[in-house]
């Protein structure tokens, strides 16, 4: 019987698989690259007239940190000047890159180093790591937001996570959030089995914060392993977010939603290299949970 049973869940998820795989190689990308197209010339056109926008209020300064590799420069300008058209001006918007890779970044990401605010540096290239980890180090009391460099940001996007922190640094901030479901053991249920981009601005411990969505980690939000290179590159290679939730629990942090329901859009051509092809259709994901499990266990409050 228990042959029978683990044939059909192999049947199970191969099917599933290629349904995932086919509504996201048609459906859902026709509709993001039709709204990618539009966001792409809003956001050019608004960068030829931009002004800075106005002083944040957050009691530290606040960082705009993201990174990026060469499959992705020819779209990350327009990423960069979604980031320059704020509502709410961070004090410093870096790109890390790996010091291989900086040489071939095109004109139309040097270009905006004119803006005072904007730095490109170099890191150790651990992948989308390279995102957080040199800024926790660099900037340890600062408030830092991550993005993606591969996704279009409404103007509003950077003041709605400022706006819906509460005051505490153990508070991390998402717009895009998915809540963890439990099973009966205590453990968490295999990743396809949570609750995806959950709309609901309930606050608990459950919550698990998304990167594409942006996050912004109050100083001191996340455990102090979190720069570990060894540690989370060999326990969570590749799934960031993952390594993040554990080290922000670690530090007794919760994560919430902002209330908003942002419909993010990326590039044109920007997900041949995506990790969600990996993590998530793959099911690396929860190869990656059970490593931080054994590693870790599972924190409770």
């Amino acid at each position: 019987m228990s042959k029978i049973i683990s044939i059909i869940q192999k049947i199970s998820h191969g099917v599933t698989w290629r349904v995932l795989h086919f509504y996201h190689a048609v459906f859902k990308n026709y509709t993001n690259n039709f709204w990618a197209i539009l966001y792409a010339i809003k956001t050019q056109n608004a960068y030829k007239k931009y002004t800075k926008g106005g002083q944040h209020v957050l009691p530290q300064k606040l960082i705009v940190s993201l990174t990026s590799f060469p499959p992705r420069f020819g779209t990350l300008d327009l990423t960069l000047k979604c980031l320059f058209l704020q509502d709410v001006s961070p004090d410093k918007i870096i790109l890390w890159v790996a010091e291989d890779d900086k040489a071939q970044l095109p004109p139309s990401v040097t270009a905006l180093i004119s803006d005072d605010r904007f730095e490109i540096r170099t890191c150790a290239d651990t992948a989308s790591y390279k995102k957080i980890i040199p800024a926790l180090a660099q900037f340890p009391s600062a408030f830092i937001v991550t993005a993606d460099d591969d996704v279009y940001y409404a103007p509003t996007w950077l003041k709605g996570l400022i706006d819906a922190w509460d005051g505490s640094n153990q508070t991390i901030v998402a717009h895009r959030v998915h809540k963890i479901m439990m099973q009966t053991d205590g453990n968490p249920a295999p990743y396809k089995n949570w609750m995806f981009d959950i709309q609901t601005h309930t606050n608990t411990h459950y919550n698990f914060a998304t990167g594409v969505g942006g996050v912004l980690y109050p100083p001191y939000s996340l455990d102090s392993r979190v720069q570990d290179e060894g540690k989370f590159m060999a326990l969570a290679k590749g799934a960031d977010d993952i390594w993040l939730f554990w080290m922000g629990r670690l530090q007794g942090s919760k994560t919430i939603k902002a209330p908003s329901n942002y419909n993010f859009v990326t590039w044109v051509g920007s997900q041949k290299t995506a990790l969600y092809h990996e993590n998530v259709l793959y099911n690396k994901n929860d190869d990656r949970i059970s490593s931080m499990m054994k590693e870790y266990g599972w924190i409770e409050f």
